[in-house]
């Protein structure tokens, strides 16, 4: 009964919000009954940072995760190709390991001018939208078959999106959020907003103001001070966002036309890091 009403849930949800012909994958993930002992559900978070490939993996291995929810807004690294989309995921698809850009859905800079103030991202008004919330309702159906890293480019949680909007938001759902820090160390959100409290210089008691206003302000505070400063998107960048879910194909560089940036794994004989990601889910990811 149980996972018929989680099940009931995400199919609603993907009816309204059009996924049904496009992404499946979420909808039969629910199908597939949570770990024993595994009561809350949880999403993990990690930046790539200026990581060689196999230590981001070794990463990731360590921590049990079985799919990445690429969170950049334009997923290319100049400085790092080995984390640009369509190399990153070849690799992982070697590795056995999901990848699904969420660009669009749950990145940090907004195309819309209405979503920054003062010249940056404003994170409080981006939670409100519909295309944040959908985004939302993805990874945690998902996170029901999947132990999922939102992955972007900043090594500590707090000086990213993912920390400060996503893991606010996923926190404030009820789920358990940890965030993979470079050295191999997990920490929780709660200890995080903690450590925020403090780097805003608003973890002492406060007789006007609650832990949770005190909490709310230092985010705030924070985000004003890290978030994307708004500015011209490059060629590679309004591709990226051009479509929800879409990226050049690496064989069809050339050709105008653009390919399903979904990827999962398939459960097929290894590929070599130079063969193009599949161009769309395959329906047997690992589990």
């Amino acid at each position: 009964m149980v996972r018929f009403s989680r099940f009931a849930l995400c199919l609603l949800e993907a009816h309204r919000t059009g996924a049904i012909a496009g992404d499946l994958r979420i909808l039969h993930a629910v199908l597939r009954p949570r770990q024993r002992g595994d009561s809350v559900l949880q999403v993990w978070t990690i930046g790539h940072s200026s990581h060689s490939y196999d230590r981001f993996r070794d990463l990731l291995r360590e921590a049990g995760i079985t799919a990445i929810a690429d969170v950049r807004t334009a997923p290319f690294s100049r400085r790092f190709p080995h984390f640009n989309a369509d190399k990153l995921c070849a690799s992982l698809l070697q590795d056995g390991i999901a990848y699904v850009s969420f660009g669009k859905q749950l990145g940090g800079r907004p195309a819309s001018r209405g979503l920054t103030g003062d010249g940056v991202a404003d994170y409080e008004a981006m939670a409100t939208t519909k295309e944040f919330r959908e985004g939302l309702n993805r990874v945690t159906c998902g996170a029901h078959r999947h132990r999922i890293a939102l992955m972007c480019a900043e090594q500590n949680p707090l000086d990213c999106h993912r920390c400060l909007l996503i893991g606010r938001a996923l926190s404030q759902r009820g789920v358990q959020v940890n965030h993979l820090l470079a050295d191999g160390r997990t920490m929780s959100h709660i200890d995080i907003e903690q450590e925020l409290l403090g780097l805003m210089g608003r973890d002492a008691e406060d007789l006007l103001m609650s832990r949770d206003q005190r909490l709310a302000a230092a985010y705030r505070e924070r985000a004003h001070k890290v978030a994307s400063q708004r500015r011209p998107a490059k060629t590679s960048e309004l591709v990226a966002a051009a479509s929800d879910n879409l990226v050049v194909s690496e064989a069809r560089a050339s050709r105008p036309q653009l390919a399903p940036r979904r990827y999962l794994p398939q459960d097929t004989p290894a590929v070599s890091r130079s063969t193009p990601c599949p161009s769309r889910y395959n329906d047997h990811a690992p589990k």
